[in-house]
């Protein structure tokens, strides 16, 4: 082979980089799954983009992952579960608040369109990140916070109570694999994908994770950021 070709094996070689997150919550992580089959549905329709799979199909899955009850309150969130390993997150969560803050990091980096670069450079590998305790994984949450809510279903709008699931003093770990190339600023200057994303999550231990982040649910402390060799 010519010595000035490019193989896949040259540039897969040294592409990705990964880390390893771990992140400590303050206090309360909410789950944010609807549990009554109608709501469910409702979610689903809302969250989905345009061209997503059919909306009956991710309701389906969704109300399989959180054991949906038609006798539930309308307005009740929960975790979904796994059966092995308990309650979890979505790793689209984590990748939601690292785009977001990016976005509202932008001016300060010098960065032009930085969610859409951050979505574009950082993945979260794992689809489900679980809540973990003193090493264990948390199977049930601790308990509900209960209040009232206008809720949209297939009937119509309705007045339903509010009340959460959730988890306090989690731990949650999940990977995140890095385009191996630095941000270009608009005054040319580099920030290399290991500070981006140290800046990005420290930010995002005030945006939070999952639920009522908007009430101070989900902050969190940043335990390690790890490179994986």
């Amino acid at each position: 082979m010519a010595k000035n070709t490019i193989t896949a094996a040259d540039v897969l070689s040294e592409q990705w980089l990964r880390f390893r997150i771990s992140l400590r919550m303050n206090d309360r992580i909410y789950g944010g799954i609807p549990k009554h089959p109608d709501a469910i549905y409702a979610f689903a329709k809302r969250s989905l983009p345009e061209a997503a799979p059919d909306v009956g199909d991710v309701a389906e899955d969704h109300a399989d992952a959180v054991d949906a009850d038609e006798e539930a309150e309308l307005g009740y969130t929960v975790f979904r579960k796994n059966d092995d390993h308990g309650l979890y997150i979505e790793g689209r969560q984590a990748k939601a608040m690292m785009k977001e803050c990016a976005n509202i990091l932008k001016k300060r980096l010098n960065l032009t369109a930085a969610k859409a670069r951050v979505a574009e450079r950082f993945f979260v590998e794992e689809p489900e990140i679980y809540l973990m305790r003193d090493g264990s994984y948390v199977t049930e949450p601790d308990g509900q916070l209960v209040g009232a809510i206008h809720v949209t279903t297939r009937q119509g709008p309705r007045t339903a109570i509010k009340k959460q699931d959730y988890v306090a003093n989690a731990d949650l770990t999940f990977t995140v694999k890095a385009l191996n190339e630095p941000m270009e600023t608009k005054d040319k200057k580099k920030i290399h994908p290991e500070d981006m994303l140290k800046i990005i999550l420290d930010y995002g231990q005030d945006i939070g994770l999952g639920k009522d982040r908007s009430q101070g649910g989900g902050t969190f402390q940043v335990t390690t950021i790890a490179a994986i060799p």
